[in-house]
């Protein structure tokens, strides 16, 4: 059998090769696994359900929404203790806010994915001193 085909001709049955260009192939099966991922990191933020997969792609999906969780928790935190001490600063004259704040909160980082997060903030005896 031929490996070109007319202009117009449809595609080649089961088993019969198709020439092209060298290293194309490789380059997009790559690209195309690439935007696989990034439209599975965007599906996974608006909350959408992904379509079911092989288990290597169920297992890389798993480890974007640990990472995107455990990014967001981080930074969740280190807002609470930014809030905790510019409240300090703008209440250092009355006294009201203490100097550890304690609390348990549940959030929702990625949709549909509720997680409790432990939070404390102390302020150091340098910042208050500074402050």
């Amino acid at each position: 059998m031929s490996q070109e085909f007319a202009a117009g001709a449809s595609a080649p049955a089961f088993g019969v090769r198709v020439a092209r260009a060298a290293g194309s192939s490789s380059r997009e099966s790559a690209s195309a696994a690439i935007a696989r991922t990034v439209e599975d990191i965007e599906k996974i933020l608006a909350g959408e359900n992904l379509k079911i997969s092989g288990p290597k792609r169920a297992a890389l999906r798993e480890k974007i929404q640990a990472a995107l969780i455990k990014s967001s928790r981080s930074w969740y935190k280190k807002g609470f203790n930014r809030g905790h001490k510019e409240a300090f600063r703008a209440h250092k004259t009355h006294k009201h806010v203490p100097e550890t704040l304690e609390v348990e909160v549940e959030r929702e980082f990625v949709p549909n994915t509720k997680r409790r997060v432990p939070l404390k903030s102390t302020l150091t005896k340098a910042f208050r001193e500074k402050a």
